[in-house]
């Protein structure tokens, strides 16, 4: 018995380190930074042409972030992005997403895209969502949750609460 307590306690330990996020930080101290986001799975098989990238960048004269994680929600991406963005030792100049990173669906936007939606009375969700990544590029910007979508995992719903009611 002890040796089945013991074991799912390892087995659970391992899925908690496992599941953090891993940070690389920059190998050269720039004025300015620059963010790339990517899951897991994908870095681990492009991980070459990711630091490949990563020295381009920094060659330009940018700090880059490496964060890589099996991103499950928004949240987490977002806030690994506030955390380089709140660093005052570097502007933060961008961000690229690599991946499998949650998909942040905005519903009654589509003033911001060129592609024709039906109108916001629309009962049909997907018709009047579009995939946008402003819920990551401006930390100001305040979003109410909606839902998550259960037959597309990686999409979250959401409204700019600064827009919308």
């Amino acid at each position: 018995m002890k040796k089945i307590c013991i074991i799912s306690i390892w087995l659970g330990l391992g899925t908690l380190l496992t599941s953090a996020q891993t940070v690389i930080q920059p190998v050269q101290k720039n004025p300015v930074s620059f963010v790339v986001i990517i899951d897991s799975e994908s870095f681990r098989y492009a991980e070459k042409e990711v630091f490949a990238y990563r020295n381009l960048l920094e060659n330009e004269g940018r700090s880059v972030y490496i964060i890589h994680h099996q991103w499950t929600k928004p949240e987490q991406v977002k806030e690994e992005i506030n955390k380089v963005y709140n660093n005052k030792s570097a502007v933060l100049e961008g961000v690229v997403l690599i991946g499998d990173v949650p998909i942040v669906m905005v519903r009654n936007f589509q003033h911001a895209t060129t592609v024709f939606r039906r109108h916001p009375s629309t009962v049909d969700k997907d018709r009047v969502t579009v995939p946008s990544d402003r819920y990551y590029d401006d930390p100001a910007l305040r979003w109410r949750f909606v839902e998550h979508d259960e037959k597309k995992p990686q999409q979250f719903h959401r409204y700019a609460s600064h827009l919308f009611p």
